[in-house]
């Protein structure tokens, strides 16, 4: 079987498990790297989205075993290839369900810019938590989609 029906097929196989599992994805388009998907979360409680996306590595990783692959979620797997990672994104609502970052024309709140310059202010003490590994670490690299200033 060629890779790509293979890749399909466990594609297909991972989506289901997803939702027999109750995880809401709602976007899978190939990335840079050979083999290497986005799957995008729906947003929701950040708890109820941090357990669908342990759920989410853990199908994925199931699924590929059971078809003798391996679906890797590290940083930076192997040297010279496009690293991989998880982003967060980010909102606040207020109790009406608006978005307190955007202004009722389209621009920018000043809360917005505040919460850019608490996130700027707080970042180094969050890697502990947001690149926990030794390997997070080999993605910071110029040209590497990742943030190196």
């Amino acid at each position: 079987m060629g890779i790509i029906i293979l890749l399909a097929v466990t594609g297909w196989l991972v989506a289901c498990a997803l939702d027999a599992l109750g995880v809401q994805a709602d976007t899978w388009i190939h990335e840079v790297g050979t083999s290497q998907f986005e799957i995008n979360l729906l947003h929701g409680d950040p708890v109820d989205v941090a357990d669908q996306a342990f759920l989410f590595k853990y199908a994925a990783k199931e699924v590929a075993l059971k078809h003798g692959m391996n679906a890797v979620f590290m940083a930076k797997p192997m040297t010279g290839a496009q690293g991989s990672s998880m982003h967060l994104h980010q909102s606040v609502v207020d109790v009406q369900g608006r978005n307190i970052f955007s202004q009722d024309d389209g621009g920018e709140s000043p809360r917005f810019r505040h919460f850019l310059g608490g996130q700027q202010a707080y970042l180094p003490d969050m890697l502990l938590l947001l690149a926990p590994f030794v390997n997070s670490f080999r993605r910071f690299v110029a040209g590497a989609q990742a943030p190196v200033n």
